[in-house]
């Protein structure tokens, strides 16, 4: 069975985590043939663990480039597959000569609220600008065949929404990354973060939407109350630290806020063994890859309090307003004296994972829906 998986437009954040740990899974099944397309930053970080055998590497996303999208289409025409996959779409192409599958986990198109809007963009032109974005988005994803989604919410608003076909949409839950697999030498090396205060983990690329701009105003709180034996620990680009760092300059808690870069996926597990908790003030997710890591990790995870997050955790994590930014910087304090430990969650936590596919399984699932999706059309 041929197969081309198309990842030409995933380059940063948690798709490339998710598309790593399929891609290396992918290449280790037997009886498909399968080609690859990927973007440069993505195959950078699968160079170092896996060695792939069909591929094909470009420089441009399809989201920006009309070169790229011929380029897809031709490699297609050209290798002719019994399925395209795409991970995470839209690739902004119609493709021809296959079944096109595409996994797609943007909360903005498939179930974000006008009150999510509201939250996250400050200006009535920016709020319109980014519905019609998304508007677009919808419009090419809607291009595919078939789709995949990892939660319930996401596939429900994707058929309200886009009115795609209900019997052409699947879920195939996430999981976490294949490092997680083998994390024996997290405790080796040169550390990542040279801090020995509390350290709180706050794994993300910027995106508006993930609050990040909230922790100046929470370290301030922790000031306030007296608590400053704290850092955050953000992952940011340069570029997108800057305003984050100016921001607790003028509140006086620069000090208390460390940026250690993106990381690659193979130091995760020995970046969560540095720190003390993981926070997520993100205001919109389908499935971030850090519910499972902080629980594979043993640390407390303290969320946003939002329907999508207690959906997925439940009783395995804390929850509090990402607004009320005293009342995080109080749950922080709890959890630094020991009033929460991983202990609190450990059995709801290992009744989670246990719910959830390792990454073995998640990609047997996905190519065995591939096999029923091309016996369905014959």
């Amino acid at each position: 069975m041929k197969i081309l998986l198309d990842a030409s437009n995933i380059y940063s954040g948690g798709a490339l985590q998710v598309a790593l740990t399929f891609i290396v899974g992918a290449e280790k099944l037997k009886g498909f043939e399968i080609k690859y397309i990927l973007h440069k930053d993505l195959f950078a970080q699968i160079s170092k663990v896996a060695t792939l055998k069909d591929y094909i590497v470009i420089s441009d996303s399809p989201a920006n480039s009309k070169m790229t999208r011929k380029l897809l289409l031709s490699i297609e025409e050209s290798f002719r597959p019994d399925i395209t996959f795409t991970v995470f779409g839209p690739t902004y192409v119609k493709y021809k000569y296959s079944p096109h599958i595409t996994g797609f986990a943007n909360g903005w198109v498939t179930h974000s609220t006008l009150k999510d809007f509201n939250i996250v963009f400050d200006k009535n032109l920016t709020k319109i600008i980014k519905m019609l974005k998304y508007v677009y988005i919808g419009f090419y994803l809607r291009r595919a065949d078939y789709f995949i989604f990892e939660t319930n919410i996401a596939l429900k608003g994707a058929v309200k929404r886009l009115k795609v076909p209900r019997d052409n949409c699947f879920i195939i839950p996430n999981a976490y990354p294949v490092s997680f697999l083998n994390n024996s030498d997290s405790n080796y090396g040169e550390k990542i973060i040279s801090s020995s205060k509390f350290k709180v983990l706050c794994l993300s690329s910027y995106y508006k939407h993930k609050n990040l701009e909230s922790l100046p105003f929470v370290a301030n709180s922790l000031v306030e109350l007296g608590c400053i034996d704290v850092n955050f620990i953000l992952t940011l680009n340069e570029g997108d630290f800057i305003p984050i760092m100016e921001a607790a300059k003028v509140l006086g808690v620069d000090k208390m806020i460390i940026n250690v870069g993106p990381q690659q996926v193979c130091n995760l597990p020995k970046l969560y063994s540095e720190v003390s908790m993981v926070y997520s003030a993100s205001n919109l997710e389908t499935f971030s890859a850090i519910y499972l890591e902080s629980m594979l990790a043993q640390k407390v995870l303290l969320l946003n309090d939002k329907p999508f997050a207690r959906d997925i955790c439940g009783d395995a994590a804390l929850y509090v307003n990402s607004f009320e930014y005293r009342a995080v910087a109080q749950k922080i304090i709890k959890i630094l004296n020991g009033v929460y430990s991983f202990c609190d969650f450990k059995v709801e936590s290992k009744q989670l994972l246990d719910k959830y596919p390792s990454p073995t399984e998640k990609v047997e699932a996905y190519f065995d829906l591939f096999k029923k999706i091309k016996a369905r059309i014959r």
